[in-house]
């Protein structure tokens, strides 16, 4: 009726290479960010508490920081790496309605979070910091032989948030502001498939 899965990770990295500028920006070019550490654990349960229910949670948890210094590219020690949010997070839900007619129905939903992560390897302002952020998923299908009907809606609450980006500096004014990905927004649909 239930699994439970553990695993607990340290990776360290050397000479990882990462892309600086210039101090006027215009030229781009590539140097070794030293040594970085990535550290933390994963974990994932499921759960039927009857045949027609299916619940599960995964939990992840990642410490990625850099362990030797490198000025030049602003990377001091404790310098986060970038696209690395400490905590994600997600549950689901399945379950199978009674048939009709011989069809059968299955309502589902997933929600998923993330936390704030940085757009860039660098603590030389600006630093883009992408905020954390949840959506939720649902869907409600039926099946039948090898007819499957399904509608969906994802990002049911239509959350606005980044995926990714980073800081953009004006050139004429040189102001600073966060220039980014959105998450896709609320999508309403239907689906049909038939195997043949």
């Amino acid at each position: 009726k239930a699994t439970l899965d553990l695993a607990v990770f340290k990776i360290n990295w050397s000479d990882m290479q990462v892309d600086i500028q210039t101090h006027d920006t215009k030229i781009s070019y590539a140097v070794n960010a030293g040594r970085v550490t990535s550290e933390g654990f994963e974990f994932a349960a499921t759960y039927w508490p009857v045949d027609a229910l299916h619940l599960a949670v995964n939990v992840a948890y990642s410490d990625a920081f850099a362990t030797e210094a490198v000025p030049a590219a602003g990377i001091f020690l404790g310098t986060r790496l970038p696209a690395s949010p400490r905590w994600t997070a997600a549950a689901t839900f399945d379950y199978r309605l009674r048939d009709l007619n011989q069809w059968t129905p299955h309502l589902s939903g997933t929600w998923r979070y993330i936390a704030a992560q940085y757009s860039s390897l660098s603590t030389t302002p600006p630093v883009g910091l992408i905020p954390a952020y949840s959506w939720a998923d649902a869907d409600f299908r039926i099946t039948k032989g090898r007819y499957d009907v399904s509608l969906y809606a994802k990002n049911l609450l239509d959350k606005r948030a980044f995926n990714d980006g980073g800081p953009f500096t004006n050139n004429t004014t040189g102001a600073n502001s966060f220039s980014g990905v959105p998450i896709q927004p609320r999508v309403v649909g239907l689906s049909v498939s038939v195997r043949l």
